[in-house]
């Protein structure tokens, strides 16, 4: 009878062991990424001059360093990236939402609106509504509020919307929620490097592959990984599988209210922001439409980088690919360039 008794107690006592134990390391079975991007949003120092938020695109293209440099002198702003991979609006809406209430407001938000691209690996908009990395990382309250007040598409499907494969009822938000603090306990070991060089300055840099305090490039530097333009299939294949914005589709409706969702979190908080896009891969005709739809549906600017960039410039950016949509270091050198160009009046 007594033991009928303990043993459950001891089988959950070790679960909460190891649900503490994980919340405590924070070694999620995430993208290390994230560690340094919610490493970002939870530093002891107050907010960047200027802030560059967005996906793989915003981390892959910008050196804050370099940028830094370009615009040095008296007053020369502190700039920071917030980036993720992949382009849930909603996770970078709640990264963005930590970063405001641990830091304070930038000054500056140069934004990268976000807009799922490819269902096959960033899901269908709003299905689910969280992704494993806020799950992971965010407070119960607000895993619950976003998800109660998420406008999402009519449900079109004969079963109701909490009978989908893609729906969290509260119940099983809880355990997925209980769960990634298991998984992170039993990884910590592992994991605990990638976690360490997120706590300290390094953080700053987010990824190994982006680029940070390493532009100028040298002569003889590496520029980085080039895309082979002679594989013609797969840059098909790949450019075939891209969606279009098309905003005005109401499967659009979720990411557009997440989006605006954002941008007035930040402007309530003090922050000017102002809309990025980065030029893609022999795409100039559509990422202009693209630049153009964005600043009708926001209601507002829209830096288009490529504009800003003469013939020689273009050439050299077309060269500078690592695949279709992110750039080498030498194409970030471009953008970075251009960028500063881009902030220099408006950073001061």
């Amino acid at each position: 009878m007594i033991l009928g008794i303990v043993r459950p107690l001891i089988a959950c006592a070790i679960l909460i062991g190891l649900v503490l134990a994980g919340r405590a390391a924070q070694t999620y079975n995430v993208d290390p990424i994230f560690y340094c991007a919610y490493g970002v949003a939870r530093a002891d120092a107050r907010a960047a001059d200027v802030l560059f938020v967005g996906n793989s695109q915003t981390g892959a293209s910008i050196d804050r360093a370099y940028i830094g440099d370009l615009l040095a002198g008296r007053g020369a702003p502190r700039i920071e990236k917030l980036a993720q991979i992949r382009s849930s609006a909603t996770t970078i809406r709640m990264l963005s939402a930590e970063y405001l209430r641990n830091r304070g407001a930038p000054r500056l938000v140069i934004l990268q609106p976000m807009f799922v691209r490819y269902t096959r690996t960033e899901g269908v908009p709003g299905e689910p509504v969280h992704s494993r990395e806020s799950i992971a990382y965010e407070g119960w309250d607000d895993l619950i509020r976003i998800r109660d007040e998420a406008v999402q598409a009519e449900n079109k499907g004969w079963l109701p919307r909490w009978a989908r494969d893609d729906y969290r009822s509260k119940a099983a938000l809880w355990i997925d929620r209980q769960s990634e603090q298991i998984i992170a306990a039993f990884t910590s070991l592992r994991r605990r490097a990638q976690a360490e060089r997120c706590r300290g300055e390094g953080k700053f840099a987010l990824a190994s592959h982006w680029p940070d305090r390493i532009l100028p490039l040298g002569q003889d530097a590496d520029a980085g990984p080039l895309w082979d333009e002679n594989d013609r299939q797969a840059r098909e294949r790949r450019f075939g599988e891209r969606l279009d914005l098309r905003t005005g589709e109401e499967w659009r409706a979720f990411e557009l209210d997440q989006n605006r969702a954002l941008i007035a979190a930040f402007e309530q908080a003090g922050s000017e922001v102002v809309l990025v896009t980065y030029p893609t891969f022999n795409r100039e005709g559509k990422d202009a439409a693209e630049v153009k739809e964005l600043s009708q549906v926001f209601g507002r600017e829209v830096i288009d980088l490529r504009a800003g960039l003469d013939a020689d410039e273009r050439r050299l950016l077309n060269q500078s690919y690592r695949d279709p949509v992110h750039v080498n270091f030498a194409g970030a050198q471009i953008l970075s360039e251009q960028m500063a160009e881009e902030l220099r009046g408006r950073s001061r």
